[in-house]
């Protein structure tokens, strides 16, 4: 994997929120008040509207001006987090008490749980509903062009919790050995292609919410629910043991006593018949205050003063992506792609990808975006770009009906 990353690479996919908005999954500018909206709609008595008001009432508590009808008042998840973060680790020269305030109660550990419990809910509602049929087409009629006619000289950069890109990725990749994958393919159960030890280059250095750390000796029930409906409202759940849901073949590493871990639907934090509540388990990806590179996995961990091989393993696995990532964009010969993202959400891999360009001035950097002014943020910061004004989805369309895609040369 190594000579693939270092010597190889034709080009690289960076892939940001904007490749799945049009699949109706909030970028980052209204994925907080989305996620709102959903859990208050979709409650189904998994206590998600409870979440939701405590969260609104922080929201009221620590920006005055905040209005829940008016989208400019909400702050993203990386900023509310932030200030989370802050506020926490000023406790003891504020007098309030974080245990008998009930707004407060959810922040103790420097962040908000209820938040990042209904974020991980809804990513799995949207790509197990309405995100997953809409991404199907246009996001396959891309990859069809763009990545699967070179497949052996490409690496895939994902940015997103979800996993949208890399499973219509999986299913039509060449890579894909049907006798090994069997029906995994079919249901998407994909944990291979997140094994480092696994040759397929993908590297997601934020993490994935399909991702879990579970205590690998556990045999606790779980109630599991998955398929959220918004048209009919169903909810399907299946009981299972940990020890059973969890077999070898999704396990992506381990240590000590635990596991980290493919998971193929969400983990119900409320349901009364589940024993161990989600902020037991982790998700397998970082809170967005270490997005912004200024601190990396490793700092980040022990700023949230978790020290337990749980977050070592976390730590670990985020690492190893991380520096995949570097590695992949300093491979690269030809061209890197950014595709729904101008990348300065994550100034540390940004700043390699504007060393690769210094380093190497004819490598394209190619841009798509419906952003004009992103795109002038980009060509300031690495001279020259070729941008395509437009979404993921206007693209696919262009070659459905067999009409190439014009980026237009940016210079400065």
């Amino acid at each position: 994997m190594d000579n693939i990353i270092q010597n190889d690479i034709k080009k690289l996919f960076i892939i940001g929120a904007g490749a799945s908005a049009d699949a109706g999954i909030a970028t980052s500018r209204n994925l907080f008040r989305e996620v709102i909206l959903e859990a208050i709609k979709n409650d189904d008595g998994f206590g998600l509207e409870r979440k939701a008001d405590l969260i609104i009432e922080r929201l009221k508590k620590f920006y005055p001006n905040f209005k829940f009808s008016i989208n400019d008042t909400w702050p993203d998840f990386e900023k509310y987090f932030d200030m989370v973060y802050n506020f926490n680790k000023a406790k003891d020269f504020i007098s309030l008490d974080f245990n008998k305030d009930k707004e407060l109660k959810g922040l103790v550990e420097g962040i908000d749980n209820d938040a990042m419990e209904l974020l991980y809910w809804y990513l799995f509602t949207a790509c197990w509903n309405w995100a997953g049929q809409r991404s199907n087409n246009y996001l396959k009629m891309f990859i069809n062009k763009e990545l699967n006619r070179i497949d052996d000289e490409i690496a895939v950069i994902s940015l997103n919790y979800e996993w949208l890109f890399e499973r219509i990725w999986l299913l039509s990749s060449k890579k894909v050995d049907e006798k090994f994958w069997g029906d995994r393919v079919e249901h998407a159960n994909m944990p291979q292609i997140y094994n480092p030890q696994f040759e397929f280059p993908l590297f997601k250095p934020h993490g994935s919410a399909n991702l879990i750390i579970v205590n690998k000796n556990d045999e606790i029930e779980i109630t599991m629910p998955y398929g959220f409906s918004v048209n009919n409202n169903e909810n399907r759940t299946s009981k299972l043991k940990i020890n059973e849901f969890f077999e070898d073949w999704k396990v992506i590493d381990k240590e000590d006593d635990y596991k980290l871990c493919y998971c193929a639907v969400p983990i119900d934090s409320e349901n009364s018949n589940f024993k161990t509540k989600l902020k037991d388990l982790i998700p397998g990806f970082i809170p967005p205050i270490g997005i912004k590179g200024a601190i990396g996995p490793d700092v980040l961990i022990k700023l949230l003063g978790e020290k337990t091989p749980k977050y070592n393993l976390l730590c670990k696995y985020i690492k190893n992506q991380l520096e995949r990532s570097v590695q992949s964009i300093y491979g690269v010969k030809e061209e890197i792609w950014l595709v729904g993202t101008n990348l300065m959400i994550d100034p540390y891999l940004f700043d390699h990808v504007r060393l690769k360009k210094i380093i190497n001035p004819s490598i394209k950097i190619k841009f798509i975006s419906p952003e004009e002014l992103d795109a002038n943020k980009l060509v300031k910061e690495l001279k020259e770009i070729e941008f395509y004004n437009g979404t993921l989805a206007s693209y696919s369309d262009l070659i459905e009906r067999k009409e190439e895609p014009k980026f237009k040369k940016i210079t400065c």
